[in-house]
């Protein structure tokens, strides 16, 4: 009797376990049917132990173990959503159909969806990753770091970027200079979206600063080309400008309102933003309204305020998110930027323009994101994304003395749309592919006014023009080993366009297409200790500015060139990135090997040497412009290194960065154009627990005096090159229960100096002070 009522509680109790394994309710037979799978973080590849695994619908589940690996038991049948989350990721659901005496196994990789945690959707990949497991040179400027700088525009921001120089035509402008290469060779993202355009000019360009940094989440910085994926341009670098994502916390209304109010000394601007986030359950939305008055910049030394450097702006960006389930997102994104009245000082310091202008400078960008994530293993996240574009650019010209104001205006209108999917293969094995596509269409006119007559002429490109651009590729990662892993891709782009220009061209036509491809490696020395190298393929296919154009340049009259072909890029990097608890930093060597260069020659127009200007056939004495063609004639070699560090004992950070770049024109044996100097930064902060920092920065630059032949003709660099210079500045954060101070102390001791290629002087002594407030009572 003992012996038979011992045996049916040991019965029950085997059942009782087996029921409540991990402390979760199973199904109590295992005959039906079997779901088994692996839980990995999407950025690090890592397993995640501890995961939750739920069906709501049965109310049974599990968590993962030590390897991120889960078992359910089921009844069969069943057709129903599975659940899985973990603290600080999104929640994940995939779909099951089970069958009696099925087994199935699923990879589920949960994305962190934050900055915060270090996660992003790098540039170089597009893919969530970490910066540290990327194998290209990814930096970050954070939110937190966007809004405690006092600069005025997004180009400034990036200065304390590693391996970045900006030059600045003008106060309002600033075109990045990485690894040596300058405007059309950088390629610029608003979201992942594509900003440049066939317009762009030759060198540096002002675009990146039509897109507010107040407006901004964060930025990410990719070095060397990244053409396998986003085709043109991205040789140098590219750029992507993040708007913040704003996702609510509970199902009641919440709106949360910010104030940023602004002045600096230097130029005795005054800016002020209003933000506002908000939303509730499955909607929700972000944007902000900003104004800024900026006056003539006072620059270091003895020197004079520059003057005229002011300008005046107004911008607004909005984005509206939609989660109807946790597969599906919709994100809708508009950003408005207005500029007037940007002087391009440059042409007054040397006397020969009285007038020199951009009036207006105006972007508009509307874009829709939707994100589907299904978890199939052929199909584990798909993002698709229609957009328009409409660009403004108004120049108003006049030369010193003269009567004749010249009136010119472009206006771009871009329409694309891009597929970006993932395939997760294995645990150690994932597809990234997808196509993109843009159309631009380019109308464009001219003024000239002289003595009360006005005449209307062919603007810098022929109205109607259409430029088209299609690529597609697919990038392979696989995990060979835990410490090895290798990425490769490949990509064909082509593009085409038409244009309906004068005698003798007519209609012209053209199309390029272009294979790229990359290697990458990733070795895993230790943990925190990663070895990345890569061998990429970048291009930059001929746009409207080295085809079509006919415009006054610095140096003459650009005029249309035809028979172009792409340049070409090929780039070897080496690197070696350090993550520990107190120390963090990394060091890039890098060979750039460039051909097919497209580079500016003299050249004719309509048979002429000279433009004639009053249509005569004769070089009169006032009709001295030399015309300028271009022509694929040059190869060139580009190579440096980057090193930044930072260290932290307890409250104290230390800090410092610094690159070196050599470039060569092998075919002209002469230094490339702008390539900037040996240049650095060194910084200590001290962290007050709670309250804020107090951050103090040396930068230098040495002297530039290898120059192109084009850099000794350029007015903006000094004879025998661009002296070299150091500064001192000192900055405190000081936060409080309802917002932020920030104070900053620059080039405290007042050094006149300028960045190399600038055609304007940096600061000199300023105070900039900004007043952040975060909390208001504003919630229903």
């Amino acid at each position: 009797m003992l012996l038979r009522v011992f045996r049916s509680l040991t019965i029950i109790v085997i059942l009782i376990s087996i029921q409540y394994k991990d402390g979760v309710t199973q199904p109590a037979q295992d005959s039906g049917g079997k779901i088994r799978g692996v839980v990995i973080d999407y950025a690090t590849k890592e397993p995640l132990m501890s995961a939750n695994v739920f069906i709501p619908s049965l109310n049974i589940g599990t968590s993962t173990d030590k390897d991120g690996k889960f078992v359910l038991l089921l009844e069969a049948p069943v057709k129903t959503m599975v659940e899985i989350s973990f603290v600080g990721y999104e929640k994940k659901e995939i779909e099951i159909d089970i069958s009696e005496g099925d087994d199935k196994e699923y990879i589920v990789y949960l994305n962190t969806g934050g900055l915060e945690t270090g996660y992003v959707m790098v540039t170089g990949s597009k893919m969530t990753e970490t910066i540290f497991n990327s194998t290209n040179f990814v930096s970050v400027t954070t939110e937190e770091e966007i809004k405690t700088s006092h600069y005025t525009t997004t180009a400034d921001v990036l200065k304390k970027e590693p391996g970045i120089l900006i030059q600045k035509t003008t106060h309002a402008h600033g075109a990045p200079v990485i690894r040596g290469l300058i405007g059309k060779y950088v390629l610029l993202l608003y979201n992942g979206v594509r900003l440049n355009k066939p317009t762009f000019r030759f060198g540096a360009n002002q675009y990146l600063n039509t897109v507010n940094p107040e407006a901004l989440n964060h930025i990410e910085i990719t070095r060397g080309p990244t053409s396998v994926l986003y085709g043109s341009d991205a040789i140098g670098g590219t750029i992507n400008l993040v708007t913040e994502r704003y996702v609510p916390d509970s199902d009641e209304l919440k709106i949360v309102p910010e104030m940023l109010f602004g002045y600096s000394s230097a130029d005795e601007s005054k800016s002020g933003a209003l933000y506002l986030k908000g939303g509730k359950g499955k909607m929700s939305f972000s944007g902000s309204l900003l104004y800024k008055d900026v006056n003539n910049l006072d620059p270091g030394g003895d020197e004079k305020r520059q003057n005229p450097t002011g300008w005046e702006e107004f911008n607004g960006n909005l984005s509206l998110f939609y989660t109807p389930s946790a597969k599906h997102h919709f994100d809708i994104n508009y950003i408005n930027v207005n500029q007037k009245n940007v002087p391009r000082y440059d042409k007054y310091v040397t006397g020969e323009y009285q007038n020199w202008t951009y009036n207006p400078q105006k972007r508009r960008l509307y874009a829709l994101f939707y994100t589907y994530a299904p978890s199939l293993s052929w199909l584990h996240l798909l993002k698709w994304n229609v957009s328009y574009q409409d660009e403004n650019e108004g120049r108003t010209l006049q030369k010193t003395n003269k009567s004749l104001i010249t009136t010119e205006s472009d206006n771009i209108k871009t329409f694309g749309t891009f597929v970006n999917l993932s395939s997760i293969l294995n645990q150690k094995h994932w597809l990234n592919w997808g196509f993109e596509y843009y159309r631009d269409k380019v109308n464009s006119d001219r003024l000239r006014q002289d003595n009360g007559i006005s005449t209307e002429e062919r603007g810098a490109f022929p109205d109607g023009s259409i430029y088209n651009s299609f690529g597609v590729y697919v990038q392979d990662n696989f995990q060979v080993t835990n410490r090895f892993e290798l990425s490769g891709g490949m990509r064909y782009s082509r593009y085409s366009f038409n244009a309906r220009l004068e005698e003798p061209f007519g209609l012209y036509k053209d199309d390029f297409d272009n294979v790229t491809g990359f290697g990458g490696v990733r070795y895993k020395v230790k943990p925190g200790v990663n070895i990345v190298g890569s061998i990429a393929r970048g291009f930059r296919a001929p746009n409207f500015n080295d085809t079509i154009v006919l415009q006054v340049s610095n140096s003459g009259v650009d005029a249309p060139s035809p028979n172009l072909v792409p340049e070409i890029s090929q780039n070897f990097e080496l690197g070696i990135k350090v993550e520990q608890e107190q120390l963090n930093g990394g060091w890039f060597v890098y060979y750039n090997k460039m051909s097919d260069l497209i580079d500016r020659r003299l050249g004719l127009y309509q048979g002429l040497a000279f433009f004639d200007d009053n249509g005569n056939g004769v070089n009169d004495p006032e009709e001295t412009t030399r015309i300028w063609q271009k022509f694929n004639v040059d190869k060139a070699k580009i190579y440096g290194t980057e090193l930044f560090a930072s260290y932290r004992i307890n409250s104290l950070l230390f800090s410092g960065q610094t690159f070196f770049t050599y470039g060569e024109n092998t075919t002209e044996n002469e230094p490339m154009s702008r390539i900037p100097p040996l240049t650095g930064q060194l910084g200590v902060r001290w962290d007050v627990v709670d309250r804020g920092y107090v951050e103090t920065n040396v930068w230098f630059a040495a002297k530039q005096d290898r120059l192109s032949q084009r850099d000794v003709e350029d007015s903006r660099i000094p004879a025998g090159g661009t002296p070299g210079y150091s500064t001192f500045s000192l900055k405190g954060v000081y936060a409080f229960s309802t917002g932020r101070i920030v104070l900053t102390f620059e080039n405290i001791f007042d050094e006149l100096y300028k960045t190399h290629g600038s055609g304007i002087f940096s600061p000199g002594r300023h105070i900039a002070f900004s007043y952040q407030i975060t909390s208001f009572s504003a919630n229903p």
